[in-house]
């Protein structure tokens, strides 16, 4: 007896869990579903929009329109006949511009460099290419060498 009330405890709980997992879960299919449609209906308009925009750029852009325009706002003038080259010799010269001037009454100076007399470098003998071998007393000699000299 006491088996069969867990059991249909248990039974009815996981019933109730599975319900309300099962709600859940339909709810948010729902929520998700509203949020494609207003997000189609948003990608619907912008298309909606960009065909008003291209129809209004056609409109704009008629050629009529624009011969009209030129005619009214820019000083062209026909191309006359004088102004077509037949050869590349005819064509001008392309502009170079000129290199900028210095300033009137800009005058360079020589430098001045006043300096006492340099002693001379050091001669410094360079190591040759095959090692040397010393002795330890050897070394410390010619650094004594070189200490002593002025």
């Amino acid at each position: 007896m006491r088996f069969l009330r867990v059991s249909t405890v248990l039974s009815v709980l996981a019933a109730v869990l599975s319900g309300a997992l099962l709600f859940w879960i339909s709810q948010s299919v729902q929520q998700t579903e509203s949020q494609l449609r207003s997000l189609e209906l948003a990608a619907q308009q912008e298309q909606k929009t960009i065909r008003v925009l291209r129809a209004e750029w056609d409109y704009l852009n008629r050629p009529d329109r624009l011969e009209v325009l030129a005619q009214d706002y820019l000083s062209l003038s026909p191309l006359a006949v004088q102004n077509v080259a037949e050869t590349p010799e005819e064509l001008p010269e392309p502009f170079l511009p000129a290199a900028p001037r210095r300033k009137p009454g800009f005058v360079m100076q020589p430098a001045v460099f006043k300096a006492g007399v340099a002693k001379p470098a050091p001669v410094v003998e360079k190591p040759s290419a095959e090692p040397v071998q010393r002795s330890f007393q050897s070394l410390l000699s010619e650094i004594g060498k070189e200490e002593d000299a002025p």
